[in-house]
């Protein structure tokens, strides 16, 4: 196991972690409730490679930043499906949405319904209908300011953390919910926070073979035939990129566009 230069709390969180992978049977009342992980102190930054979402995508997370402010104490997320296009994570769109939140700090996490794995399987599975199945699958949510106790009182959590159950959840994906069929899926995990405003933008993945996570800094969205990159410190203020890496990003995901059939809408 790699822990890069991790802190001891978040060494001790990972090794939680990888005790609980051990088991594919998922212990729901012992949840790991911590955030004891900084992605961007205690992670391997992954310099090389670009997560970019199509303008339908963009759209779709501007949607949730939006719920998530207006609606505090709620998260918002759902999968988000893409292409790997040698080292850009291409995430082109998405179905149905997670059942958002209760606001209820013990049990405020989206929940992945039924027909949210249905969908994963339709997507992910190589078959005769479906010869050529996305390979990234991206677990996409939010966390709003506040939650509350049982008892309605309001917290204040570390938000712009992922939670310890938030980054197993990623892992226990990446390792058991991989498809039947021949097709190896990169499960992403990505966490929007509102942070009072201010959203910030997050990516990670678990390395199965390192048994640790990394963290993707580089993140970019498509809009009006353009490429702009998110400032993950605070969304609305993009980062300036030359016009050469945008049209490289284009140029790759045009290419990938005129060779599939594959369309991804809403439903």
């Amino acid at each position: 196991m790699s822990n890069f230069n991790m802190s001891l709390n978040a060494t001790s969180a990972l090794l939680d972690i990888n005790e609980r992978l051990k088991n594919k049977e998922v212990d729901n009342n012992n949840l790991l409730t911590g955030h004891r992980i900084n992605h961007k102190t205690d992670l391997e930054q992954l310099d090389t490679a670009k997560v970019v979402f199509s303008e339908h995508a963009f759209k779709k997370i501007i949607d949730f930043m939006n719920k998530t402010i207006n609606n505090d104490f709620t998260e918002f997320g759902t999968y988000f499906y893409g292409k790997v296009l040698n080292n850009i994570l291409y995430v082109e769109g998405y179905l149905t949405d997670f059942e958002h939140s209760d606001g209820i700090y013990e049990s405020g996490a989206v929940e992945v319904t039924d027909e949210n794995l249905k969908e994963l399987d339709l997507m992910t599975e190589k078959t005769d209908e479906n010869s050529n199945p996305f390979d990234i699958v991206m677990h996409f949510h939010t966390h709003p300011d506040h939650v509350k106790d049982k008892n309605g009182n309001i917290i204040t959590p570390a938000s712009l953390l992922y939670s310890e159950n938030d980054l197993y959840s990623y892992a226990y994906h990446q390792k058991y919910l991989q498809p039947n069929s021949n097709n190896s899926v990169i499960f992403l995990g990505c966490l929007l926070p509102a942070n009072n405003g201010y959203p910030q933008i997050n990516c990670v993945y678990y390395d199965t073979i390192k048994e640790n996570f990394v963290n993707i800094p580089n993140i970019y969205y498509m809009y009006k035939n353009d490429v702009h990159k998110f400032n993950n410190n605070q969304i609305d203020d993009n980062i300036i990129i030359s016009k050469e890496e945008a049209q490289k990003i284009k140029s790759k995901v045009k290419k990938y566009r005129e060779n599939t059939t594959k369309k991804i809408n809403t439903i």
